[in-house]
């Protein structure tokens, strides 16, 4: 349905259509969010089981956060024809992860060191 209207508005008002895609998409985005609450309890419950530190499953369900609004901002941009912005926004969302990982990745070269040693 927001397709269809957005398409709509898009021949009457472009600008009101865009504003349009955007409200629709943050409600689709919301609307995922709570349907996916239930998914991110088994996976809490799967970190807790396998007893890893609890930080592995935060920087886990924070990167997947990342990328579910990274892929909104970037398909926003991309419907109101800024491509070259939506490679940016892309490449923000990148860079944020890696930072994002970069204490699981000391601890893995750490690990790595010790065994070689």
């Amino acid at each position: 349905m927001a397709a269809a209207l957005v398409a709509l508005l898009r021949q009457i008002k472009p600008e009101i259509a865009i504003i349009a895609g955007i409200i629709a998409s943050a409600g689709i985005l919301i609307a995922v969010i709570a349907v996916s609450l239930p998914v991110v309890d088994v996976l809490h419950s799967l970190v807790d089981k396998t007893g890893m530190d609890g930080e592995y499953g935060v920087i886990m369900l924070k990167a997947l956060g990342i990328c579910f609004i990274t892929q909104l901002g970037a398909d926003v941009c991309r419907d109101a024809g800024e491509s070259s912005l939506a490679s940016k926004i892309e490449l923000g969302g990148r860079m944020s992860i890696l930072a994002l990982c970069i204490p699981m990745i000391t601890k893995v070269a750490g690990l790595i060191t010790q065994l070689m040693e």
